[in-house]
């Protein structure tokens, strides 16, 4: 088979079973020049089931994925002064964190995010970890009402 991943992660986007007999190292080494920018990458491996496991490349291997089991969510909605915020707890250290598709941040050792904003409007939170399923969700900032 052959599988697409997210390169930060290791999470599975594609898997063609069945398809690695005609498909070559070379093969691999193309997609991935040519994919790399956009993240992704492909391997080759024998065909096996693929639910609940993420890729390893640094040892070519498939392992069993976790999920942001603990992670902890103040609310979703929050006012767009400046000051009001939305706490995320419990995320693991070296977790990346993108806002609207920008790379933000890696998690530090406290687990503790703070979202706030000044502008109205609707954002997307997106949390990726090695080893880890993407965690997303949309938070949404109305005016300021005081």
């Amino acid at each position: 088979m052959i599988i697409n991943y997210d390169i930060e992660t290791g999470k599975i986007v594609t898997t063609s079973y069945g398809m690695d007999g005609p498909w070559t190292d070379e093969d691999t080494a193309a997609f991935n020049a040519e994919n790399e920018e956009a993240g992704i990458a492909a391997a080759k491996l024998d065909d096996t089931d693929t639910t609940r496991v993420y890729y390893d490349a640094s040892s070519s291997s498939l392992k069993p994925i976790s999920d942001f089991e603990n992670l902890s969510i103040s609310k979703d909605e929050l006012i767009s002064n400046g000051s009001d915020y939305i706490e995320f707890t419990d995320i693991p250290e070296g977790t990346k964190i993108y806002v609207d598709q920008s790379l933000i941040g890696e998690m530090d050792s406290s687990g503790i995010y703070r979202f706030s904003c000044s502008d109205a409007g609707s954002y997307d939170i997106l949390f990726k970890k090695l080893g880890y399923n993407w965690f997303y969700m949309e938070v949404v900032a109305n005016d300021n009402f005081e």
